[in-house]
């Protein structure tokens, strides 16, 4: 899916900046389970998962907190299915019902065997995940399967609840009522970017998902979403919408059937769809069903019943293997590059092409590199090799994965000056396309000159600086022991580069930085890094913000 990374790493890099004192609460190391771990976090806190099942139901009580599996820390997708939180059929897995923003994130987890919480009128909604009254939390990198309810099997928002899904799978949900995968209602308008909705079930409306249904409008968001394989007991085997007006980009509709007949794959009742660049085809009995005033504005996008706009086609889009749920295009598609030629180019820098998935033209970037020696003492000089395929026009490599770039060179030889071990990330780009690999814990650097009882080592300390934000200046206070020598707090911009240093003393417990670097010259606005280091081993990295 497009842009999939730089997604997920702008979210997070936005949210460690509202935060920038957090604390990470491991489960089950610090805390028996999930939910004990959210009772005891506060604003900005990470409670991270390790792999396992966990039979829970957990609720955010408002906070804008990180609950995670590891994969928000490796990038692995593997822990996305290893990690699962297992609702027990005792009500929603996941609750969202305070207030929640979007700084409230769920990461990486199978989200599954949840029976929805009990509304007044004594329907249970949102087998997986229930948002309500006014929560807006960011839904990243899940799988919502098999959960079942009333309303909204996967997932549930109600009361001008508007989540951000992003890169998340829901499948083989179901409901006596509406919206087997998603059911928003009452002004909830939910965003989906690179979203699967498939094999889901509904006893009545909207099998995929169920939209509006009273006289709050309720909008949809689409970018990049495949819906396929459900199937409704009556309107709207892929989406029913009412009272609403939405938006849908590079988005798949086919082999949804309703058992009604005749409604559509799209029911649309006194409401309005903007469709671009997508494919709906092979739906039972049609694309679409208006009642009511309902219509929709489509244009470049390849259907299955005939409409008049710019760009349209009526082909079989030719799927890889649709009856296995491959809806990648063949080589051979009427819909490779025939896309909105005014919107984003694909990566592959050809015309956009029709629906979810877009076709590959020319060859694959692959990231891959070896670095020698990959242990040793500090000073530690170590020769990196690219090993990288496909037509290179650019290289980032980050020495110590903290999402800054410290060098552009294909081979690039670099000194690492602290002992420690470091994580190396590599991005290639041709300029239109882009792959990184990241090899954790690739670089060791050991000292053997100076070494700081483990025991002492514990007992230095470094503390969050305060105030924080700050303007003109902040307080930076550290516990230190008598045996250490070279001690050093260090200030790094963004970039990595120094920008004041002080040597500090035994009986020394604060600095105050006034925002100026080694010759007194005020520096800009932002983010800065303070190292403590004593010995040359780094005790202890934190960030503060500076706000002019």
């Amino acid at each position: 899916m497009k842009n999939t990374r730089i997604v997920f790493i702008l979210i997070i890099l936005a949210f460690s900046v509202l935060f920038l004192s957090a604390s990470v609460i491991n489960i089950p190391e610090d805390q028996p389970t999930i939910q004990s771990g959210i009772n005891v976090a506060v604003e900005g806190d990470t409670v991270l998962v390790q792999p396992g099942t966990y039979y829970e139901n957990i609720n955010y009580n408002g906070l804008d907190i990180v609950v995670a599996s590891l994969f928000y820390t490796t990038q692995n997708n593997s822990y996305i299915e290893q990690t699962i939180i297992n609702g027990s059929q005792n009500g929603s897995v996941v609750t969202f019902e305070n207030g929640e923003t979007s700084s409230a994130l769920i990461v990486g987890f199978t989200i599954t065997n949840g029976s929805g919480k009990i509304m007044p009128n004594a329907v249970h909604c949102g087998g997986g995940i229930f948002c309500h009254e006014d929560s807006d939390p960011t839904i990243m990198n899940c799988i919502v399967t098999q959960n079942n309810a009333g309303d909204g099997g996967g997932i549930f928002c109600y009361l001008h609840s508007d989540p951000t899904i992003i890169d998340v799978v829901i499948s083989y949900n179901s409901t006596y009522d509406d919206g087997g995968g998603i059911h928003c209602n009452w002004g909830s308008n939910p965003i989906l970017e690179n979203v699967t909705i498939i094999g889901n079930s509904c006893m009545d409306k909207g099998a995929g998902i169920c939209c509006g249904h009273n006289e709050h409008t309720t909008d949809l968001t689409l970018t990049n979403v495949l819906i396929c394989d459900n199937t409704s007991g009556e309107k709207g085997s892929a989406i029913y919408m009412v009272d609403s007006s939405s938006y849908f980009n590079h988005v798949t509709i086919c082999n949804n059937v309703s058992n009604g007949g005749y409604y559509g794959a799209i029911y649309c009742e006194d409401a309005n769809i903007n469709i671009n660049n997508s494919i709906i085809w092979n739906n039972q009995s049609s694309g679409f069903n208006f009642y009511n005033g309902g219509y929709a504005n489509v244009t470049y996008s390849d259907t299955q019943d005939y409409f008049v706009g710019e760009g349209n086609i009526m082909q079989n889009p030719l799927f890889i293997d649709s009856v296995n749920g491959n809806y990648h295009l063949q080589e051979t598609s009427p819909c490779i590059d025939a896309g909105d030629p005014s919107t984003s180019l694909d990566p592959d820098g050809t015309i956009t092409d029709m629906g979810t998935y877009y076709f590959q033209q020319g060859e694959l970037l692959n990231a891959d590199f070896e670095g020698t020696p990959t242990s040793g003492e500090f000073p530690l000089e170590v020769q990196f090799t690219d090993l990288s395929t496909g037509n290179i026009t650019g290289y980032m490599w980050d020495f110590n994965n903290d999402g800054f770039i410290d060098s552009n060179q294909q081979n690039p030889l670099f000194t690492f000056q602290q002992v420690g071990v470091y994580s190396i990330a590599l991005t290639i780009t041709n300029g239109t396309m882009e792959d990184t690999v990241i090899k954790l814990n690739y670089i060791t650097v050991t000292d053997t000159t100076s070494i700081i009882n483990p025991l002492e080592q514990t007992q230095i300390k470094l503390f969050q600086n305060y105030p924080n934000p700050f303007n003109p200046s902040t307080t930076i206070s550290f516990l230190l022991t008598n045996n250490t020598s070279n001690k050093e707090l260090i200030i790094y911009n963004l970039k990595g580069q120094k920008v004041h240093e002080y040597s500090l003393l035994n009986n020394q417990s604060s600095i105050i930085w006034n925002g100026t670097d080694n010759l007194d010259k005020p520096v800009a606005s932002g983010i800065y890094l303070y190292r403590l280091v004593c010995n040359n081993i780094l005790i202890e990295t934190k960030k503060m913000l500076l706000i002019k």
